[in-house]
Formats: structure tokens, sequence, C-alpha cells
């Protein structure tokens, strides 16, 4: 891969982790389905949407901490809450509210925020598993398949494992430019 690889690879990363979980937030947890934001906190929700869009992580985190504390059982806060620790790449603290969760394999996109996480923690085969499970849903983030392309490719230096899950996401993100060249380029050493 090229020089500029790591460096598309984090930006990517993460913009496409947070548009993942930006287009999933309002969906409430499993195990209480008619939960959703308090009335008197919707502005803030829409406040803390718009700074994610932003990327003004700081002030998402301390957005979405006040949320967090009035709304414990929407699913949507903290999933976006992890994923702007993500963002700022506090690990311990993302893990720690993943673990806060009940039932997170249930969700798609926790699974996914799961992966993420083991990832970063070194747990490589743990994130594998994560990212795995949640494509077994039908409405898998696509960056699933980007992330589990990654760990095949970088991780385990198996691009070949890796072109299927590329292949896939770009299916469903066709503007990331990087993502196709890395597809072709594995494909012509294939054939070398």
């Amino acid at each position: 891969m090229s020089n500029n690889y790591w460096l598309v690879f984090w930006l990517v990363l993460w913009g496409s982790l947070l548009s993942a979980c930006a287009s999933q937030t309002s969906k409430p947890a499993v195990n209480s389905a008619s939960a959703t934001v308090r009335a008197e906190d919707l502005t803030a929700w829409q406040n803390a949407q718009q700074l994610i869009k932003q990327k003004k992580w700081a002030e998402a985190k301390t957005a979405l901490g006040a949320l967090a504390k009035t709304n414990a059982n929407v699913a949507g806060v903290k999933i976006n809450l992890i994923a702007v620790y993500c963002a700022q790449e506090q690990w311990s603290q993302a893990a720690q509210l993943l673990k806060q969760i009940p039932d997170v394999a249930q969700s798609a996109t926790l699974l996914n925020l799961s992966g993420v996480v083991a990832e970063h923690s070194g747990q490589i085969t743990q994130a594998e598993q994560y990212y795995l499970s949640a494509l077994a849903y039908p409405q898998a983030p696509a960056e699933a398949q980007y992330n589990l392309a990654l760990l095949y490719d970088i991780y385990w230096q198996d691009p070949q494992k890796a072109l299927p899950y590329y292949e896939a996401y770009s299916k469903v993100r066709p503007e990331d430019k990087a993502v196709a060249d890395w597809i072709t380029e594995i494909k012509q050493k294939a054939k070398k």
C-alpha cells in the first residue's frame, strides 16, 4: 500500500464509523423498544447530532454526556457517545460505556463499534468476531465490511481475504475512491 495509506485509513475509518452511527442514532435500546429521547431533551439531541456532523468532538461529548444522564435507556445516545470516544481515541471510555449496554449482540452497529474498540485494544481475533457478527445482520453498517477488510488486509496481511469485504463496502459506498483503488491494487497483485 502507498505511504498515504495510513492517513487515508484513519480518515475513512472515522468518517465512516461516525456516519454509520449518526444514521442509526434515534433507534432505541433493544430491551426498551418504546424508549425515545425525552421531549424536553429533543433540542439538545438535535444539537448533539449537529456537533457530530461538524466533528466538534469535545462539544459533542459534553452534550451527549448530559443527555446520557437523563436518557439512560436510549441506546442512540450511548451509541453516539461511544463513537465520539472513538473519534477522540478514548478507547477505555468507549469500552467502559459498551459494557453498560445490555445485549450488544442484538445490534449490528454496537457489534461494529465493539469490533473497533477491541481492535484498538489489541484484541484482533475478538474484533474479527464482532465484525462477522455485525455482518450477520441484514441491516449491518457498511463500515463493518470495511473494518473487517482492513483487519484482514492490515493485521493479517491477507489482502485476498479482505477483497470480498472491500468489494461489498465499495458497492454501498462507491464514492470512496481510496477503497476502489485498494481493490484494483489487490486484483493487480493477484495477477502477478
